[in-house]
């Protein structure tokens, strides 16, 4: 509907533009044609007046010729009574039929035609009576011919009398006419003014004004649902990234007070490396939409928040500006990095569970494959566990592991993996170790437990066995032949500590 309606009032615009401007045109083309008339109706009433000047001039050099004194000024009123004639009759010609050397149009009226062909023989008969004159130079006395001329100049200038002043009347018409029409034009000029005023600007300021009106409402609208926007919602500077407007989640999140701002800028609130925070601010600045970036952010009062930064950029006030929103996860990664730590962490020992230990070994065995860099591994196993457990209880049993596995946690490198296997087993990794660096390792793990047992006072010692297999030494095909290996060591250490080493009731 408002496609049409846009469509409708285009049209209309052009129509009346087109109208407009014919209007212009047929405008500037009457008066140039009004002009060029002007200058013809002036040149023709101009050289029709000259007739009459032109008749009393051949009348005036007849009569000098027929009185001259001497052959001098009858030589020169005969030089000027031929200059008269000639110019006389090619003027009563052209005013009839027209001559573009004089600029005469030649297009009369039938009323002039008519005057032109009463005087004819008035115009033949002067024009015979005074060739006449001018040629014969030996005759000094033309008492006929000069009476000819005197007959019928009489009605001759009469009659151009009658043709100046129709010619001149003529004239007043056809400006009367043409000021009639360009009236006509202005007046529908006017109309069309009207026109377009009553079926293009009044529906078009309508128009505005209901969109003005919609977009007050759009733009309120947009306002309410930044402000009840159930997440942190930011209006910052495209340029600087300097905060514009703040919902009340996004104050709460930064620490900000009511419509506070203070000159403050996003990525002053960015928990994050450098280069993290220069890769964020050159998305925002640079894409016009950004989607789902997880950052950390700072409070001003010192609260930590990660988030997921939603962005796209919105011109406001004139001024490209970025509507930022931020999506606080902290509590989901919480139960991220919980559900993370349960599947990969056994629950009595905080240690590896199996699965992680078995998919931590695996990398480290390839890479040792590849690089023939030192792999150690330790398959380690609590002795006497069942029987502290059938005669201790399991809760006693439960100690031994938890503790045996606070020693194992104390003495390894933090690039070291220790996984409980399960039950009383564990599998200590040791990269970038070989067999006599990692048995210094379980020696002094060893050397651990038994001060605990020494500054313990449970009815019974802790013990473990283990067995220490290298990867260049045994050279196995995969990790299960890796770990069993480890396994037949320990339990030949375990046979081997069976003498005076096997927890016992003190």
């Amino acid at each position: 509907m408002v496609k049409n309606f846009d469509v409708t009032l285009k049209r209309r615009y052009i129509l009346a533009l087109s109208l407009i401007a014919a209007l212009a045109i047929i405008s500037q083309l009457i008066i140039q044609i009004t002009v060029m008339k002007g200058e013809d109706d002036s040149r023709v009433v101009n050289i029709a007046g000259r007739q009459r000047m032109l008749s009393q001039r051949i009348n005036k050099c007849a009569l000098g010729i027929n009185t001259a004194e001497n052959e001098t000024i009858r030589q020169h009123y005969r030089d000027e009574l031929q200059l008269s004639i000639k110019l006389w009759a090619s003027s009563h010609k052209g005013l009839q039929f027209g001559d573009a050397a004089l600029g005469l149009p030649g297009n009369n009226s039938s009323k002039i035609k008519a005057l032109f062909a009463s005087i004819e023989a008035n115009h033949q008969a002067i024009l015979s009576a005074a060739t006449q004159i001018a040629k014969q130079v030996d005759k000094t006395a033309f008492p006929e011919e000069i009476a000819q001329i005197r007959d019928n100049e009489k009605t001759f200038l009469k009659g151009m009398d009658e043709i100046v002043f129709l010619y001149d009347q003529e004239a007043k018409d056809r400006i009367n006419v043409i000021k009639h029409v360009e009236i006509g034009i202005l007046l529908f000029t006017l109309l069309v003014l009207a026109l377009e005023a009553r079926f293009i600007f009044m529906p078009a300021e309508r128009k505005i004004r209901e969109d003005m009106l919609l977009l007050r409402d759009s733009e309120e609208n947009l306002r309410r649902l930044f402000e009840t926007a159930p997440t942190a919602m930011l209006q910052v500077r495209g340029d600087d990234l300097g905060l514009i407007q703040l919902n009340v989640h996004a104050r709460d999140m930064l620490g900000l007070q009511d419509k506070e701002t203070g000159g403050s800028h996003l990525d002053a609130f960015l928990d994050a490396d450098a280069d993290r925070i220069k890769e964020l601010t050159t998305l925002l600045k640079k894409k016009p939409s950004v989607q789902n970036y997880e950052v950390g952010i700072k409070t001003q009062n010192g609260k930590f928040y990660i988030v997921l930064l939603s962005a796209h950029e919105l011109l406001f006030n004139k001024q490209n500006t970025i509507v930022v929103g931020l999506t606080d996860i902290t509590h989901l990664k919480e139960a991220e990095d919980i559900l993370r730590y349960r599947a990969t962490t056994d629950d009595m020992t905080g240690l590896a569970n199996r699965r992680t230990g078995i998919d931590i070994l695996g990398m480290e065995f390839e890479r040792s494959k590849r690089s023939q860099r030192p792999l150690t591994i330790c398959f380690v196993d609590i002795n006497d566990l069942k029987r502290v457990n059938d005669t201790y209880g399991h809760s006693e049993g439960d100690w031994m592991i938890k503790t045996a596995s606070r020693a194992i946690r104390e003495i390894i490198r933090a690039h070291d993996t220790a996984a409980r296997l399960g039950g009383d087993e564990f599998l200590i990794i040791l990269p970038d170790c070989d067999e006599a660096a990692a048995r210094n390792v379980m020696n002094r793990i060893e050397s651990l437990i038994h001060q605990i047992n020494r500054n313990g006072d449970k009815p019974y010692l802790l013990g473990i066995s283990y067995g220490l297999c290298e990867y260049k030494t045994v050279k196995p095909s995969n990790v299960d032949e890796f770990i069993t290996t480890a396994d037949h060591l320990m339990y030949e250490d375990k046979r081997a500590k069976k003498t005076g080493n096997s927890p016992a009731p003190e």
